[in-house]
């Protein structure tokens, strides 16, 4: 097992039990005592969780804020499903706004734009970007989120409403039965919602996992989108809503 994967599944651990010990640890993924004291020192600098003695607890400010880089691990066949569903659809588009979202981090490391205007909230999307000479790299200033390699706050919001982009590309931490694309905290789903006021064509990506969940913060509902890419079908209630509300619903085998 590689050191992310296997820091991936003490964070897992974590949120369900909030507590573990390096030995009940070492036994679940099969080594060391050092090795698991080594994966806790590293996670600990990223600000994932604090160490105790014997052990380490999750910091409850994280628990829905873990390291972009990390989340990239979590349903990593179905990020590339649905990126690859999802990059064709910008071949005509100058200018795109990309959130921070894991989700399109992990379409950020597979897109080879060209010529093409991306603005983002994501520092770990940008830098990917970055790399690529025909692209221009624009974020907004304001507050860094250290765990979840984003920006934020009302100096963001206030400068994103100089940016207009052809697409919106944005994930979300689910969507009702309802229809609601909810969101876990304040913050991002106010960044969300600054973003699809200044896009022309809005993009929602959901895994099949995200369908029927519901989180604190509503950004809108899916009828304020005009895509949206899953990674497999998401069930016959989404699917009417989609229907109802000219939606066109893309997954793999559609």
């Amino acid at each position: 097992m590689l050191t992310l994967e296997r820091q991936n599944e003490i964070l897992e651990f974590l949120k369900q039990n909030k507590t573990a010990t390096v030995r009940d640890l070492a036994a679940r993924l099969y080594v060391s005592d050092a090795t698991i004291r080594r994966d806790l020192a590293e996670m600990e600098m990223l600000g994932l969780l604090r160490r105790s003695h014997g052990g380490a607890v999750l910091l409850e400010k994280n628990r829905d804020e873990l390291s972009v880089l990390v989340r990239m691990e979590q349903n990593a066949d179905a990020k590339r499903i649905m990126s690859e569903l999802t990059i064709p659809l910008l071949t005509d588009c100058a200018s795109v706004w990309l959130d921070s979202s894991s989700t399109v981090h992990f379409l950020s490391t597979l897109w080879k734009p060209a010529r093409k205007t991306v603005f983002t909230t994501g520092v770990q999307t940008a830098l990917e970007l970055s790399k690529l000479s025909d692209v221009q790299v624009v974020m907004p200033g304001g507050v860094v989120k250290f765990h979840t390699d984003s920006i934020e706050g009302e100096v963001a919001r206030e400068q994103m409403r100089s940016f207009f982009a052809d697409a919106l590309i944005c994930s979300c931490g689910g969507i009702g039965e309802d229809g609601a694309v909810t969101e876990s905290t304040i913050a991002q789903c106010a960044i969300k919602q600054g973003m699809m006021a200044q896009s022309r064509l809005r993009i929602l990506m959901a895994d099949r996992s995200k369908i029927g969940e519901r989180r604190a913060f509503r950004i809108g509902m899916i009828k304020d989108f005009h895509i949206l890419v899953c990674d497999a079908d998401p069930g016959p209630t989404l699917t009417a809503l989609c229907r109802e509300h000219g939606v066109r619903l893309i997954y793999r085998g559609c």
